[in-house]
């Protein structure tokens, strides 16, 4: 996980759809081999990109299911103008795991042929420029998911200097006992005088320790800002 964070955060900070490749193929799918345009998702999972697929195509007002047997989601009469007018297209996506990766196939049937550049020009532009968009939308859900473990790191530094903060004021009410046993108990003095030194070594290494983590924190808090403020590029 925390290397797909970690290579998440350089492509983000790369051009927002430099990664985002979309080339065109004959590919095997349910219907025979057709043309279908392709894309790489970078650093995500099969469920997840075909999750964020089956959302994205609610725009086009067709119908879509997931057919486990052949593994490709089919959207029934979608309407993408700029593709096809108003005639409606069948859309099959299929998703496969490549390593860390996912290989987006998606076929777009346009009723008795398949959208492609050699007979298809500008509506080929267009269809290109739809998994343009989704990528973006897998690259919004990546930053959101992004921002979420930034959050998660923050609020777990926060609780490791509460508890810096416990232990400090354990150790100095300690010290007050402890003082108050010197004037209660004479015979305690020197014992309890060795006790106090060593509690203010403890509270010189909690001092330090609580700047240091406040330090991290601030770094931390910096870093969830930078992230809040790409995934405000992404809307």
């Amino acid at each position: 996980m925390k290397k797909n964070i970690l290579f998440l955060c350089c492509l983000l900070t790369c051009t927002s759809l430099s990664w985002a490749q979309v080339r065109e193929q004959n590919a095997p799918m349910s219907l025979g081999s057709n043309d279908c345009l392709v894309l790489d998702i970078p650093a995500t999972d099969a469920e997840t990109a075909r999750d964020i697929w089956e959302k994205f195509v609610k725009d086009f007002d067709g119908k879509t299911k997931y057919d486990k047997k052949t593994g490709e989601v089919f959207t029934d009469n979608a309407v993408i103008k700029d593709v096809n007018g108003n005639n409606t297209i069948d859309l099959y996506a299929s998703f496969r795991q490549v390593g860390p990766n996912v290989l987006l196939s998606v076929w777009f049937n346009l009723g008795g042929a398949y959208l492609n550049s050699r007979d298809h020009g500008p509506a080929f532009a267009s269809g290109q420029n739809v998994l343009y968009r989704y990528s973006r939308e897998v690259a919004r859900h990546q930053q959101q998911e992004l921002v979420k473990a930034e959050k998660k790191k923050a609020e777990e530094l926060h609780g490791q200097l509460k508890d810096l903060e416990k232990e400090k004021n354990g150790l100095e009410k300690d010290n007050e006992g402890l003082a108050k046993d010197i004037e209660g108990y004479k015979k305690k003095i020197a014992e309890a005088e060795r006790q106090i030194e060593a509690n203010k070594g403890k509270i010189d290494n909690n001092n330090r320790a609580r700047g240091a983590k406040q330090t991290e924190i601030e770094q931390q808090e910096q870093k969830v800002k930078e992230a809040e403020k790409t995934l405000k590029d992404f809307k």
